[in-house]
């Protein structure tokens, strides 16, 4: 499975099941997740990546830099699939 940094990601495992986050940073076997609400860029929740699922979009580098941008930017793609972001 392959996973970029800035790209969207849901997860399939945990008491975070379907929670949409960003991936951070990649360390071997583990993601680095942010949502800008629970989990924030400079707190990000590590995940193996076999418990996620990976989307098509990325997101563009400044569109993530912040923690209101990131927050935003999920809420979008959310709406975008006529979802809504589950938790925060």
């Amino acid at each position: 499975m392959e996973v970029a940094v800035g790209q969207i990601v849901t997860s399939r495992q945990g008491r975070d099941v379907t929670k949409v986050y960003m991936v951070t940073a990649i360390e071997g076997e583990r993601v680095l997740l942010a949502d800008g609400v629970k989990r924030t860029l400079a707190a990000p929740k590590r995940k193996n990546i076999r418990h996620i699922a990976p989307t098509t979009t990325i997101l563009a580098a400044g569109r993530a830099d912040t923690d209101l941008k990131l927050k935003q930017a999920l809420a979008d793609w959310c709406a975008s699939r006529g979802a809504q972001p589950k938790g925060g």
